[in-house]
């Protein structure tokens, strides 16, 4: 790839996390400026999914949600 004019450089500002225990997320923006993800393995609110199973009987969960904002830091 060639190199970005938008994006000039990358800086990391610590390890962060409020996700309130579920780990796995795979985020997508949708055409209003959110993000869109489902999630898997833990729980956010008062919903619970997981994705691991330890018998034959048991069955795979995900959640779904909606990122909104502009700062990285500071979403809801």
């Amino acid at each position: 790839f060639e190199r970005s004019s938008l994006f000039t450089e990358v800086e990391f500002t610590g390890r962060f996390a409020a996700y309130e225990g579920a780990d796995t997320w795979y985020p997508s923006w949708g055409s209003d400026g959110n993000l869109y993800s489902p999630w898997t393995d833990g729980r956010v609110g008062h919903q619970q999914a997981a994705s691991s199973c330890a018998s034959a009987t048991c069955r795979s969960t995900a959640g779904f949600a909606v990122i909104v904002g502009d700062d990285p830091l500071n979403l809801s």
